[in-house]
């Protein structure tokens, strides 16, 4: 059975395998250590995501790995509830 992107994100963050270097509302920089090197990860608001893994093309595990622990939800979020 193949691994999906979401599951092998969620394996690498329970390992403890990504660091986040740095984040503002600007950039995110992180190191990821996968199965074989050390990964570096960045987004930008203006470039978006990337990553050194020979495998990127847009969306791998290390980057979802990040983008979990970094990005907020988009959308108006609901009232608190008031008791």
């Amino acid at each position: 059975m193949i691994e999906t992107v979401e599951a092998k994100a969620r394996r690498l963050l329970a390992d403890g395998r990504c660091q986040v270097r740095w984040a503002t509302d600007e950039i995110v920089v992180a190191a990821v250590l996968g199965a074989t090197a050390l990964y570096e990860v960045r987004w930008s608001r203006l470039a978006g995501w990337s990553c050194s893994c020979p495998e990127f093309r847009g969306r791998c595990s290390h980057i979802e790995a990040v983008r979990v622990v970094t990005m907020r939800p988009v959308g108006k979020l609901a009232d608190p509830v008031l008791s």
